[in-house]
This record gives C-alpha cells, sequence and structure tokens, in this order.
C-alpha cells in the first residue's frame, strides 16, 4: 500500500522520462545490509590468517628441524674430534709397546664410526636447510641458522581464524535479522522529476512517496526467529570454542613446561658426560686409564648429546605450537 503527493499539478508518479529519486534510510535498512557485507568481509580476514598462521607454523618448524639438525651436526662433529684424539693416543701407546693392537683396531673402527656419523649428520642438515628454503619460498638455502628466539605469545584467543570466522558468522545472523524485521518498516522516497519529453513547456516538480507492506502472512516473523536463533546456536559454538581454546593453552604451557624441564636436565647430564670423557681420555693418555673406559664415556656422551638436541627440538616445537594455539602471528605480535 503506498500514498504520495507531488508539488505541482499535472505531474504524477508515472511522469519519469527524468528523475532522481533518493530513499532516506530512516529505519536502518541500508546499515543493516552493509553489516552482513562487513560480516562476510570479517570472514575473508579469518580465512586470510589462518593461511597465515599455517604458513607460520610450516616455516617455524622447518626452521627448527634444520637447526636441530646443525646442532646434531656440531655434536657429531666434536665427537669426531674426540675419536681423532683417542686414536692418535693409542697409536702413541701401541707404538710404545705398553697396549696391544686390538685396542688400537678398536680405537680407529671409534673413529670411523664418529666420522661417518658427522658425515650423515652433516648431510642431514644440508637436506633440512633446503627444506627450509623451500617453506621459505627462496631459492638459495641459509648456511647457518641462529637460534630460534621464540618467546611467550599473547594469547588472542579471539583472533584465532576458527572463531574470528564464528564472529562474523553470529554479527551476520544479527545482521540478517535486523534486515528482515527493517523489510516490514515503510519506504520513504524522495524524486525530483520532469514532465515529458513530448510537452512543449517542461515541468520540474518534487515527488515525495510512502510505501509499506499491509501483511506478509508472518514471514517477516519467520525470518527474524530464524536469525536470532542462528545467532543464539553459534554464539554457543563461540563459548564452546573459546573454552577449548583455554584448555588447549594449558595443556600446551604444561607441555612447554615439562620440556622445558627435560632439556634443563639433559644439559645438566651433559656437562658431566663431557667432563667424565675429558677425564677418561686424559687418563688413557697417560697410561692411567683403559681404552674401554674411554670407549664406555665417548659412547654415554654420544647418546647423551643425542638426548640433548631431541629435548631442545621438543622444547621448540612445543613453543612454535603455541603460537597457533593462542591465534598469534609471529611477524606482527598480534
Amino acid at each position: 500500500m503506498g500514498i504520495g503527493a507531488t508539488s505541482k499539478e499535472g505531474l504524477g508518479a508515472t511522469d519519469q522520462d527524468l528523475f532522481l529519486g533518493h530513499s532516506p534510510d530512516f529505519y536502518g535498512r541500508a546499515s543493516a545490509a552493509r553489516r552482513v557485507a562487513e560480516s562476510a568481509h570479517r570472514r575473508a580476514l579469518a580465512g586470510q590468517r589462518e593461511v597465515w598462521l599455517d604458513v607460520q607454523a610450516e616455516v617455524l618448524s622447518a626452521y627448527i628441524e634444520a637447526y636441530s639438525a646443525g646442532r646434531q651436526s656440531v655434536a657429531a662433529g666434536a665427537l669426531l674430534d674426540v675419536g681423532e684424539a683417542l686414536f692418535q693416543a693409542t697409536q702413541r701407546r701401541f707404538e710404545e709397546g705398553k697396549i696391544p693392537e686390538v685396542q688400537l683396531s678398536l680405537a680407529s673402527i671409534q673413529r670411523d664410526r664418529a666420522r661417518q656419523a658427522a658425515d650423515h649428520a652433516k648431510s642431514k642438515e644440508l637436506a633440512a636447510l633446503q627444506r627450509l628454503a623451500g617453506a621459505m619460498g627462496v631459492w638459495e638455502a641459509p648456511r647457518s641458522l641462529a637460534p630460534p628466539a621464540l618467546t611467550e605469545p599473547p594469547a588472542l584467543v579471539d583472533q584465532r581464524p576458527d572463531i574470528m570466522a564464528l564472529l562474523a558468522e553470529v554479527d551476520a545472523a544479527e545482521a540478517e535479522a535486523l534486515v528482515a524485521a527493517r523489510d516490514a518498516t515503510p519506504e520513504l522516497e524522495l524524486s525530483a522529476l520532469r514532465s515529458p519529453w513530448g510537452e512543449s513547456a517542461p515541468q520540474v516538480a518534487m515527488r515525495v512517496q510512502l510505501t509499506w507492506r499491509l501483511g506478509d502472512f508472518g514471514k517477516t516473523r519467520s525470518l527474524v526467529r530464524a536469525a536470532r536463533e542462528r545467532s543464539a546456536s553459534l554464539n554457543s559454538r563461540v563459548e564452546d570454542l573459546r573454552r577449548r581454546a583455554a584448555s588447549e593453552l594449558v595443556a600446551n604451557k604444561l607441555e612447554v613446561e615439562s620440556a622445558r624441564t627435560r632439556l634443563d636436565s639433559a644439559e645438566a647430564i651433559r656437562r658431566a658426560a663431557v667432563e667424565l670423557a675429558s677425564k677418561s681420555q686424559r687418563g688413557f693418555a697417560e697410561g692411567i686409564g683403559s681404552l674401554l673406559d674411554v670407549l664406555e664415556a665417548t659412547r654415554a656422551l654420544r647418546d647423551i648429546e643425542v638426548e640433548v638436541v631431541d629435548a631442545e627440538r621438543e622444547y621448540l616445537l612445543a613453543m612454535a605450537a603455541r603460537f597457533a594455539v593462542a591465534g598469534t602471528l609471529l611477524e606482527a605480535g598480534s
């Protein structure tokens, strides 16, 4: 149903050979529709952030793997130096006639194994660096890596992509409820129009038109109720995701603390093993200890070096996972 009036007689609503119309947004139709469009934009931003976080996790994982491979290579190189020194000391004592030839053979085997392990560790390091270059999207792989400086990230739970997308859906549902409710409100249109082209004496007039629905058989009420129920359901899912994210943060914190404790313990054991290996090697060179003591100390040091690198890798990966759980980007810190 509609009603309207024109400022000049002889000109009516159908005299629109030339007209300019405007509908003032008194009831918020346009703003409600704009909120729907903005929600779609926010969903796109959530998808973009998800891609960024995936890329960040991939690069961090590749970086940590390459760094750990480098640590393994350094440790294997140090053990090779120990094996070389042990072989030289054994050879000298054999030439002096103080030990049998079998001990020289054992020292030679130990040195060869250490060299093999060092070569293998170096190859793994180069391969890990190449994979890191692929993850970073560069052609030339870095030659060495600094320790990852990963600190506690801020927990920006509402900026996790899954929660961002759901919050956008909530806003869209609320906006759709407003759009449906506003459709039932009157529509006001202001027009400036000109008389038909065929008239010899053209006229220009202003026109105001008011239109509204008499009834829509409950369509508007049903649409509003459905949109509001959808919004309530989505809000419940958002709260569920927030609680789940909080639980994941607590679990990750426990993993980080456990890995940190294991790393500290492994470092302390490694220092003791380094001292033991050094003492046993000096004792053997001076004719005090036996070759078996040196071999056992060296083998223990090799195993502990591997444990230290594994513990550090576990700790760094747990820290890297915290950025994904918290929904934090490393570069922006937000």
